[in-house]
């Protein structure tokens, strides 16, 4: 799985028409940087997240013109609050595998339907990084945010990516932020999507109107 690559689109921070992204962007990058320390603790592993990147959501690509075959899977669930939108992690298959064997400290087989046991260990994983960002992102933009329980689904990575982004479509969306994220080493990536709904941008502090 490439993350970067199945986010063409959005190559470089955006100027929204109807707004400034650049505070959301700062606030959504500490909260990225807490939520991988609260999964670092989790597995005892290195968790790093780079530079988040925005960019417009009618610059999305359409459903399937990014997609790989890479097995993947897809944590998602809906940011509530004064700030409403998704929050989604795509894994690759080897970050997945990865996760699983931290967690509970046995090897993952690399091909097989998941067990409630690993269902239950992915879903925390979600839990984890949503409830940690959207904890720091509500305090850093002074709103009250909650996550909504995560929604598990397996499948190509193009895809899951597919299904994220359209969570967030062109219509509701005000922006959407991509960040990589790397679970113990370069070899186990994955990426993490936000994106508020344009109905509730102008209470992001400094989002109003453009010039």
């Amino acid at each position: 799985m490439n993350p970067k690559g199945t986010f063409q689109a959005i190559a470089a921070p955006l100027i929204l028409r109807d707004g400034d992204p650049a505070p959301f962007k700062t606030a959504a990058a500490i909260a990225l940087r807490q939520a991988a320390g609260a999964l670092e603790q989790l597995l005892g592993a290195p968790v790093r997240c780079e530079e988040p990147r925005l960019g417009q959501p009618d610059a999305l690509p359409a459903s399937g013109t990014a997609a790989h075959s890479d097995a993947a899977t897809l944590l998602s669930l809906q940011i509530l609050g004064d700030l409403p939108g998704s929050f989604s992690v795509v894994l690759s298959a080897a970050s997945t595998r990865r996760i699983l064997e931290l967690l509970l400290h046995e090897p993952a087989a690399p091909k097989h339907p998941l067990s409630e046991l690993e269902l239950s260990a992915l879903q925390e994983v979600g839990n984890i990084l949503g409830s940690a960002c959207l904890n720091a992102l509500g305090e850093a933009l002074h709103l009250p945010l909650l996550p909504s329980p995560p929604v598990l689904r397996q499948g190509e990575a193009g895809a899951l990516v597919a299904v994220a982004l359209g969570e967030a479509p062109a219509a509701a969306a005000a922006v959407i932020l991509e960040a990589r994220v790397l679970i113990d080493g370069e070899s186990c990536p994955g990426s993490i999507y936000l994106a508020p709904k344009a109905a509730s941008w102008q209470v992001v502090p400094g989002a109003g109107a453009a010039n």
